[in-house]
């Protein structure tokens, strides 16, 4: 554990680890939510046409984890598949990013091996997991390792760890883009006692300057999620982002790293950030 302390995050031993992650893929989500109409045709989803040729550039050579729901396997392989090899990670959200919460654990269990199967018959081996929704039991944690998943990114407050066999990389409200900033989220911001009210760009800019900041300051692993269907329709967030990748990409403090590149490094040191905290604090 003094690894995070001494040593520091990754080959480099950097202050600070960051693994940028996106969210949503196609219409998958818009399915499971009931957002489509009747007649909508499946497969030209502007995240398939005209996001990714612009988001894949944007990215050049920092490699992500994607979170793509499994039934874009069927809809988009071709997609999917150069996604994979411009060397970023994909993770799976769910079949059509169902609220996951909501399911029973048998139902659980046919999505995540039906997404399983789809994934692989295109040669994709996805290790990681995010709960749609963030919230995730322990019991469907336990259903994850039997299925052979190397991490899972739920929703939890700061410290990345083990549990069991399992990496567990937490993300915050706080550094998703589309809580903050999508209008459709309105009324579940509210239920979560925050405002209402979409943040504007630049005040989600400065939230993850902060992020940051704080993440080299306790030396700890940040996870900051961004979903190309908002930031592909919107130029004031598509700058933010480009300007995000620029500053991340221009400072020598950080460990930019995949979702299951830190899971192996915090494996191999033995990490754990809660532990950390609990220590720091006293």
């Amino acid at each position: 554990m003094s690894n995070v302390r001494v040593g520091g995050w990754g080959p480099e031993s950097k202050p600070a680890a960051l693994s940028v992650t996106l969210d949503n893929f196609g219409e998958a989500a818009e399915i499971s939510f009931g957002l489509l109409p009747d007649n909508h045709s499946t497969g030209r989803h502007e995240t398939a046409t005209t996001i990714l040729p612009r988001l894949l550039p944007a990215l050049g050579d920092l490699k992500v984890t994607y979170f793509i729901e499994g039934i874009n396997a069927e809809l988009y392989p071709r997609e999917l598949t150069a996604i994979s090899a411009a060397g970023h990670e994909i993770g799976l959200p769910a079949w059509q990013h169902e609220a996951w919460n909501r399911l029973s654990l048998a139902h659980q269990e046919k999505l995540l091996r039906m997404s399983l199967r789809a994934m692989n018959e295109i040669g994709l081996l996805p290790a990681g997991f995010r709960p749609p929704g963030g919230e995730i039991s322990a019991d469907a944690l336990t259903l994850l390792r039997r299925l052979g998943f190397d991490f899972c990114s739920p929703l939890g407050t700061p410290g990345s760890r083990i549990e069991g066999d399992l990496a567990i990389l937490p993300f915050q409200w706080r550094h998703v883009d589309a809580y903050l900033m999508d209008p459709v989220l309105n009324a579940y911001r509210s239920g979560n006692a925050a405002s209402p009210v979409p943040l504007a760009a630049q005040e989600w800019s400065a939230i993850l300057d902060h992020a940051i900041e704080e993440a080299v300051e306790h030396r700890r692993h940040l996870t900051v999620i961004f979903h190309p269907y908002l930031i592909g329709r919107h130029d004031d967030q598509w700058a933010v982002f480009e300007r995000f990748l620029q500053r991340i990409r221009s400072r020598n403090d950080l460990w930019i790293a995949n979702c299951a590149q830190v899971a192996g490094w915090i494996r191999k040191c033995a990490i754990d950030e809660t532990q950390i905290s609990a220590e720091q604090a006293h």
